[in-house]
C-alpha cells in the first residue's frame, strides 16, 4: 500500500497533541525574542538613555547590551543538565530563572544591578531556549522535522514585534522610568506559562531511552506521531533510537542614514521583525522542500550581496547626503534581514542538533551556543565602536566573511532532509559524507 496511505493525518489526534506541546514549547522562542529586541527599543526612549547613560553607541551602551550574551555563554555550560536531568527539567529551570532575572531588570535602581539582570535572564534563557530546541527535535517525525522543530526560532520575530509594541504603548501612556520598568517587567509572562505546562507534557523519547525508559519512549512516540498505536512506523523508528547585531543596533543604523525621529524608528524596527517572522516561517517550510544545504548555501551568498550593497550605499550616503541612498540603503537592511530569517532562522537551533547522535547532542549545543555566543558578545561590544570609526568599510567585512561561510557550507555541509535523526548516522559513517548526504538527498521528497 503507498506509504502516504499509512501515514497519520498530520491533523489527527496524535499530530494535534504533538502542534499543541510544540505551541508552548514555542513561548520560549518568543520569550528570546522580546529579552534580545527589547534593549534596542529601550534605548530610543529619553528616560531609559538619561536613567542609564546610553544615549550615545559606546563601551558602556555596548557592555549593557552585551550582558546577556555572557550570561548566555556561561549558561551553555548548565546545558549537561539536559543529559542528565532531562529536556523538560531544563526548560523549567531555565523559565523561572529568566523570571528572577526580568525581575532583577525591573526593578533596577542602578547600571550594575540591570547589568547583573541581564546576565541572569541571558543564563538562564540559554539552559531554557536550548533544551527546547532539542526537545523539539528529538519528538518530531523526521518528514515533518525541518517545519515542526524549525517553526520554533521564527516565534524569535513575535518576541520582536511584541517588544516594540510594549514599548511603544508604555511610552504614550506613561512618563518618567515607568515607560521602560513596565516592558521589562513584561519578560515574565511567557516563562511562567512553560514553567507551568512543561509539567504535563511528556519527556523525550529519546532521552527516556537513553536513561533505560523505553516503555515510557516507546508509549509516548506511538502517543505524538501513530494516535496511541504501536504502528510499523514507530516500531522502526524506537528500534533505530535503542540501537541564534542588526536587531540591536537597528536604531543606529537607521540614524546613520538619516532616519532620526525616535517614533519613526521604533515602527520601523517592529516592521523588521513582523517582515522576519513571515520569512522564517516561510523558511521553515522551505527547508524541508529544498533541503537544509541548498537553502544555506543560497541565503548565505545572498547575504554577503546585501552586506555589499548596505555598505555602498550608506557610503554614497555619507558622501552626498541624498535621500535616494537613505532608501537604498534601508532596502538592503530589510532584505538582509528576509533572506536571513528565510534561511537560518529556523535552522539555527535545528540544524546543529540534527547532526549530533542522541548521546553527544546537549554537549554539542552547548558548543554552538557558547561558539554563537562568544562571536554575538564581540560584535555587540565591538559594533558600536567599530561603526563609528569604520562607517560603511564595517559591513564590508560582513560582506567577506559570508562569503568565507558559504565556501565552507558547499564543502563540508551534509544535507538532513528527511533522515531520522539515527539514519544521519550512516551518512557520517561514509568515506564521503557530503557526497552521500546529496545522493539520499536527491531520493527524499517531502509532501
Amino acid at each position: 500500500m503507498p506509504s502516504f496511505l499509512t501515514r497519520p493525518s498530520r491533523y489527527g489526534v496524535s499530530y494535534n497533541k504533538l502542534y499543541s506541546i510544540c505551541a508552548l514549547i514555542y513561548l520560549n522562542s518568543t520569550m528570546a525574542g522580546l529579552d534580545a529586541s527589547l534593549i534596542g527599543n529601550l534605548n530610543t526612549l529619553p528616560s531609559f538613555q538619561a536613567f542609564f547613560g546610553t544615549k550615545s553607541s559606546n563601551t558602556a551602551t555596548g557592555l549593557i547590551f552585551a550582558s546577556m550574551q555572557v550570561g548566555g555563554i556561561l549558561g551553555a555550560f548548565t546545558l549537561r543538565l539536559a543529559d542528565s536531568r532531562g529536556r523538560l527539567f531544563c526548560i523549567q529551570m531555565g523559565s523561572l530563572g529568566v523570571i528572577c532575572g526580568a525581575l532583577i531588570q525591573g526593578f533596577s535602581r542602578a547600571v550594575w544591578m540591570f547589568m547583573v539582570g541581564r546576565f541572569t535572564l541571558g543564563f538562564f534563557s540559554t539552559l531554557a531556549c536550548r533544551s527546547s530546541s532539542i526537545y523539539l527535535i528529538e519528538i518530531s517525525p523526521a518528514e515533518r522535522r525541518g517545519t515542526i522543530a524549525g517553526l520554533y526560532n521564527t516565534l524569535f520575530f513575535l518576541g520582536s514585534i511584541l517588544a516594540t509594541i510594549s514599548v511603544l504603548i508604555c511610552e504614550s501612556m506613561y512618563k518618567g522610568n515607568a515607560a521602560w520598568r513596565i516592558p521589562v517587567l513584561l519578560q515574565c509572562l511567557f516563562p511562567a506559562i512553560v514553567a507551568s505546562g512543561v509539567r504535563n507534557i511528556p519527556e523525550s523519547p529519546r532521552w527516556l531511552v537513553a536513561n533505560s525508559r523505553p516503555i515510557e519512549a516507546r508509549d509516548t512516540m506511538a502517543s505524538l506521531h501513530a494516535n496511541g498505536v504501536l504502528s510499523n512506523k514507530v516500531a522502526e523508528e524506537f528500534a533505530q533510537m535503542e540501537a541564534d547585531i542588526i536587531s540591536y543596533y537597528l536604531p543606529t543604523m537607521l540614524n546613520d542614514v538619516g532616519i532620526k525621529e525616535m517614533s519613526t524608528k521604533l515602527y520601523l524596527n517592529g516592521l523588521y521583525a513582523i517582515v522576519g517572522w513571515g520569512a522564517a516561517a516561510m523558511g521553515a517550510r522551505l527547508h524541508d522542500h529544498f533541503g537544509r544545504r541548498k537553502m544555506l548555501y543560497n541565503c548565505t551568498s545572498a547575504l554577503a550581496v546585501c552586506m555589499g550593497m548596505l555598505a555602498l550605499s550608506m557610503g554614497m550616503y555619507y558622501r552626498t547626503g541624498e535621500s535616494r541612498y537613505s532608501l537604498l540603503s534601508l532596502l538592503a537592511i530589510y532584505t538582509f534581514g528576509i533572506i536571513f530569517a528565510t534561511g537560518y532562522t529556523s535552522m539555527q537551533p535545528v540544524y546543529p542538533a540534527e547532526v549530533m547522535t542522541n548521546d553527544m547532542r546537549a554537549r554539542g549545543m552547548a558548543v554552538a551556543t557558547m561558539c554563537g555566543g562568544t562571536a554575538g558578545c564581540i560584535n555587540t561590544l565591538l559594533a558600536p565602536t567599530a561603526m563609528a570609526r569604520l562607517g560603511p568599510m564595517f559591513f564590508f567585512l560582513f560582506c567577506a566573511w559570508d562569503f568565507v561561510e558559504a565556501a565552507i557550507i558547499n564543502l563540508y555541509f551534509v544535507e538532513t532532509k528527511g533522515r531520522t535523526l539515527e539514519e544521519l548516522e550512516e551518512v557520517f559513517n561514509s568515506s564521503d559524507p557530503v557526497a552521500t548526504s546529496i545522493e539520499k538527498g536527491s531520493k527524499e521528497r517531502v509532501f
